[in-house]
């Protein structure tokens, strides 16, 4: 999905993408120059001191709030062939 947004450019440089993992801890898929990280899990206390760009890829069970300054993504499971 990362790619995806990439390509249709959709994130901003400097950016992390987050869905839920587990209480208090989320996946987090950082975003620069267009290269994509390894998704790593970020703690809520870490989360709350990001201070870019930051997205959120919902589940379909979410176990936790996302943070309110989060912007909400349309996940598509149609567009993964195009990739």
């Amino acid at each position: 999905m990362g790619a995806d947004l990439l390509l249709k450019d959709k994130i901003k440089d400097g950016a992390l993408l987050i869905s839920d993992w587990k209480k208090d801890t989320w996946n987090g898929l950082k975003i620069d120059s267009d290269v994509l990280d390894a998704v790593r899990p970020i703690s809520a206390v870490a989360l709350s001191h990001w201070s870019g760009p930051l997205y959120h890829l919902p589940a379909r069970k979410g176990w936790q709030k996302p943070p309110d300054d989060v912007i909400e993504l349309n996940y598509s499971p149609q567009n993964l062939t195009e990739l």
